[in-house]
């Protein structure tokens, strides 16, 4: 309909400057969905999946609408909700859809051959898939070691957790997805995806 456009907005946080949202705590539990959040760019997330991109991912913002009479319209006419959207588990970017695979009983090793759906996370940051190839193409475990850097946590910390070393950046944390990320903002851990050029 002309005069009314619906933009997709997306959120883009961590290492490419700071916002208002990296002095806001993120709420203890889950906020509702469309619920109003305290402010826009806070991204938080929940749950205890070793993998970022398995956790519930929960973002203050919404679809950004305009009203000008175009279909190109200035920032003045255009609003952004400031509410809670996403969800989860398995709602962050990524192969979401291997959120529900489960460990064998028999600890893998890297380079083994394994067939179908797996994933083990060990306490001490180790995490396996069932995802790579050898060269006849047959399915082997590929295994990921957690951060080298002594001071990160083994395990990807949530997503607005209290952190203590200003400017630490963390990862990679998902073995699903390259590039998962955090780094220490303001006594907050914040996403760090893909990490953003000095």
């Amino acid at each position: 309909m002309q005069g009314r456009a619906t933009i997709a907005f997306a959120l883009l946080l961590g290492g490419c400057g700071s916002s208002a949202a990296d002095s806001v705590r993120c709420p203890a539990t889950v906020p509702t969905f469309g619920a109003a959040c305290p402010a826009l760019g806070l991204e938080c997330t929940y749950g205890d999946d070793a993998r970022p991109s398995c956790r519930t991912i929960m973002s203050c913002g919404g679809a950004m609408h305009c009203e000008c009479g175009s279909d190109v319209c200035p920032p003045s006419a255009c609003t952004i909700p400031q509410v809670w959207v996403g969800g989860g588990p398995g709602n962050g970017v990524g192969l979401t859809d291997r959120c529900d695979w489960t460990c064998p009983a028999s600890p893998p090793v890297a380079g083994a051959s394994c067939e179908g759906s797996g994933y083990c996370a060990a306490a001490n940051g180790d995490q396996c898939g069932c995802i790579g190839f050898d060269s006849q193409g047959a399915g082997v475990w590929r295994c990921l070691p957690p951060p080298s850097d002594p001071r990160c946590p083994a395990v990807a910390p949530l997503v607005g957790a209290a952190c203590t070393v200003e400017g630490l950046a963390c990862g990679n944390y998902d073995i699903c997805v390259t590039g998962s990320r955090v780094i220490c903002r303001a006594g907050v851990w914040l996403d760090d995806f893909g990490s953003c050029p000095n």
